[in-house]
């Protein structure tokens, strides 16, 4: 799962440099593209961390913490 980070910040440089040289050369339509797609794959990883930390967390709450017992 710790990998996943790394991924969205690899497509968050990706999204920056796409979007830094549409500042630069406001006819390099080009990079709009790249961008959208590298921003997606970010968005898409961020809410896939966001929804497993939910879960986690509910099932936490609703499930009670579990206690070794010993016999």
């Amino acid at each position: 799962m710790a990998w996943l980070a790394w991924t969205a910040g690899v497509a968050d440089a990706f999204e920056n440099y796409f979007l830094a040289r549409m500042l630069i050369a406001p006819t390099m339509q080009q990079y709009a593209w790249p961008a959208t797609i590298a921003a997606t794959v970010k968005f898409v990883v961020l809410g896939g961390t966001l929804a497993w930390l939910l879960w986690v967390c509910l099932r936490y709450v609703i499930g009670g913490k579990k206690r070794a017992t010993r016999t």
